[in-house]
């Protein structure tokens, strides 16, 4: 069985042609879905869902970010591409890894 990661990684080295990785149990278009969504929409909604797992709204985290709150927004609609920087400061007011970001 493949992971997130596993599936997300061979769509962006565009190992997956017309076969998924997913087994044919597991197979719908979840995996068409990971494998064309862009990353900073992949980070938008993990930022998001984490965000308000934790009962904050987007201006009490940006507050705890020392991030704009607009620029919160535009991550979380998939409208900006922050620095590698910015997202490790996301992450640690989120008290997540990076990776749960991105995956």
């Amino acid at each position: 069985m493949y992971t997130i990661s596993d599936i997300i990684s061979a769509c962006h080295a565009r190992e997956v042609k017309s076969e998924c990785l997913l087994s044919s149990v597991d197979r719908s278009d979840a995996c068409a879905d990971i494998c064309s969504m862009d990353i900073r929409h992949r980070l938008g909604q993990n930022l998001k869902r984490l965000r308000t797992a934790k009962g904050l709204s987007q201006e009490q985290f940006a507050f705890e970010a020392n991030i704009h709150r607009t620029y919160i927004s535009d991550i979380e609609r998939g409208a900006r591409n922050p620095t590698i920087t910015v997202v490790d400061r996301i992450a640690e007011a989120l008290g997540a890894k990076v990776g749960e970001l991105l995956d």
